[in-house]
């Protein structure tokens, strides 16, 4: 529960992902950010369009409070955050011994800053992906929902190479950048807003790419391998190019059976000739349950997935007890490092698209 700091007034804690209100929502509140960073979004059809994000030493929620009316945008909090709640009530009181004309001056502002919110809803775009499909002029095409599409990846992560560059400290423990100036380059350069910036540096480092840290109070973020960021820009830029039928896209269990194959590459010689190991799938699933404590493991018919995205050759089943293929170590490593960024996007899509 909130504890109170002064009358009328409440501290609100936040973590990552929390909502703090909800468009439409009948709350008269307005908060004052002590710590952390509220992302601002209004919904569009079956998306959403992101408005601004707002951070420590700003106000938000004041129209709903103002004027008393539903709130016209969402806030959710970008991680761990600290809020003064100002409630309506406090307020009222306040308000009802200044003079009329003030009254009517905070009206007049509140009301057009109501109308200059409704034009936006009419300009500003959704946060849609379409794509084109597969038979050429037939017309046809997949309209879905996505707060990160692989363009905005790609353009936060060429943020952080060219901030790299510019400004960056070098060490051997890595790169380190400050946040606030990769959103910035990437906002005013790329015009990604700050709050996918936020999440693309947080999915980088929920896969162990990044890690960020503050230093004299303001966040930096340390990346020890800038080189792969260029090739996971690259690997996207050529995915792009694909027709979507050809693109190198398992399913997220796909991709967890990936994971359980991996460390079997390195058991097996790699032969000269054609720099491929070849390993028993059986030995491999046994070997997975075995170093993974309540894992179920795999089903041979389940890797038909990854024989038609060519990670691994048609299986070869000799026995009941061996069923071999073969595999390129470095490709499959590669791609299985690509899918992960490409998951992670998809699970955050995922994530947005059910935030009401």
């Amino acid at each position: 529960m909130p504890e109170p700091i002064s009358s009328g007034n409440k501290i609100r804690l936040l973590q990552r992902g929390e909502m703090l209100f909800s468009e439409g929502e009948k709350s008269r509140s307005m908060y004052l950010i002590k710590k952390g960073a509220i992302r601002l979004f209004m919904k569009k059809g079956h998306s959403n369009i992101e408005v601004d994000t707002v951070r420590e030493g700003q106000i938000l929620g004041e129209l709903a409070f103002l004027d008393g009316n539903p709130r016209s945008l969402s806030g959710e909090a970008l991680g761990s955050c600290e809020l003064i709640e100002i409630s309506g009530d406090t307020f009222l009181e306040t308000l009802a011994k200044a003079p009329e004309w003030l009254k009517i001056l905070l009206k007049t502002v509140v009301g057009r800053l109501r109308t200059a919110n409704s034009r936006l809803r009419q300009l500003e775009a959704a946060n849609q992906g379409i794509e084109y499909c597969v038979k050429p002029g037939s017309g046809s095409r997949r309209v879905f929902y996505q707060y990160l599409s692989w363009h905005e990846f790609m353009k936060v992560c060429s943020a952080i190479q060219l901030e790299s560059l510019r400004a960056g400290k070098h060490s051997d423990e890595g790169h380190e950048v400050y946040v606030h100036n990769i959103n910035i380059y990437a906002h005013t350069v790329f015009g990604v807003p700050t709050s996918k910036g936020d999440c693309v540096i947080a999915i980088l480092e929920g896969l162990g790419l990044a890690k960020t840290f503050t230093e004299n109070k303001a966040l930096k973020a340390r990346f020890q391998n800038l080189q792969f960021l260029d090739e996971v820009v690259r690997y996207f830029i050529e995915e792009n190019r694909l027709e979507p039928s050809k693109r190198h896209q398992v399913s997220e269990r796909a991709y967890a059976i990936m994971t359980m194959i991996e460390p079997e590459l390195s058991l097996h010689p790699i032969d000269a000739a054609t720099g491929r190991v070849t390993i028993n799938l059986i030995d491999a699933n046994q070997h997975t349950m075995t170093s993974e404590p309540g894992s179920k493991g795999f089903k041979i018919d389940e890797l038909s997935e990854l024989v038609r995205a060519e990670f691994i050759t048609a299986l070869k089943a000799n026995s009941a007890s061996e069923v071999l293929t073969t595999i390129d170590p470095k490709h499959f490593k590669a791609q299985r490092r690509f899918l992960s960024i490409a998951i992670a996007i998809h699970a955050l899509n995922i994530q947005k698209s059910r935030v009401t």
